[in-house]
């Protein structure tokens, strides 16, 4: 289905219910840089062909196995919202558009995402006081953001986007959809996850992840911790350390969050 979160601005998702009597749980899915949201509900970009993912990708349909409703939306730039014909991601055209009018595209997919949780909100099968966001890399990255904003969610778990700002994406060439105006003036990723309290938060790090070095994030995640704690949120922050590189951890993940669900 689609819906519309702005005047032209058309937001493709899929609502993935599970099996028994609601209301559900439910959980924003969204993608990274790839072709799109049909990754989480694991087929092909045809919509027909399973896809073969050995990154865990598929986090709609772990949504679904655990009894909880999945809303998959496609992020701005990125698959059916990309403005290339192969679906690939476009962030650096859009997100230099972005600029023109004085936005982000980091603030545009937040945008996107409070318009998913007003149509949740509109849905007698979805729960209003359980509702949490996750992805991986650039969908780790808008749930992360949109976690620390939007007041409605209920449960955060970003995964493989999560460092110091200094050595990941200030230290490589990374998308500019990662860049965020005026942000260092005002704190490190530690501080950005802090916002995030007292909501129950997930921080899922790969330990080989090239792109967000798992050494800073532990020291930036002790960042976050002191502010949950300032936030009398205790223990209701846990960073997970998966064996591997950049990717979603399936088993990991979800045995952390569901020690909070």
């Amino acid at each position: 289905m689609t819906i519309e979160s702005e005047p032209g601005c058309t937001v493709p998702m899929y609502l993935c219910i599970p099996e028994g009597e609601g209301p559900f749980p439910v959980w924003i899915c969204l993608q990274g840089h790839g072709t799109g949201m049909h990754v989480s509900i694991g087929v092909q970009i045809d919509e027909e062909t399973p896809r073969v993912d050995d990154g865990d990708r598929e986090v709609a349909l772990q949504c679904l196995e655990q009894g909880y409703a999945a809303l998959c939306i496609e992020q701005r730039a990125m698959g059916e919202r990309s403005l290339r014909s192969d679906h690939c991601p476009d962030c650096d055209r859009l997100a230099m558009h972005a600029m023109m009018f004085g936005e982000t595209l980091i603030g545009n997919r937040i945008f996107d995402v409070d318009r998913a949780i007003d149509f949740i909100y509109t849905r007698q099968d979805l729960r209003k006081d359980c509702i949490g966001i996750t992805g991986n890399s650039g969908g780790g990255t808008t749930s992360l953001y949109a976690g620390a904003i939007l007041d409605r969610l209920t449960h955060v778990m970003p995964s493989c986007c999560f460092s110091s700002y200094r050595d990941s994406i200030m230290a490589m060439i990374h998308c500019k959809c990662n860049y965020f105006p005026g942000m260092l003036e005002w704190g490190d990723m530690g501080d950005l996850a802090g916002l995030c309290a007292p909501k129950p938060l997930v921080l899922v790090s790969g330990k080989d992840d090239p792109i967000f070095p798992v050494e800073q994030a532990k020291s930036e995640f002790l960042r976050t911790k002191k502010i949950y704690e300032s936030a009398n949120a205790f223990g209701m922050c846990r960073h997970v350390i998966s064996n591997g590189g950049h990717r979603y951890y399936k088993a990991d993940a979800w045995n952390t969050m569901n020690y909070f669900l």
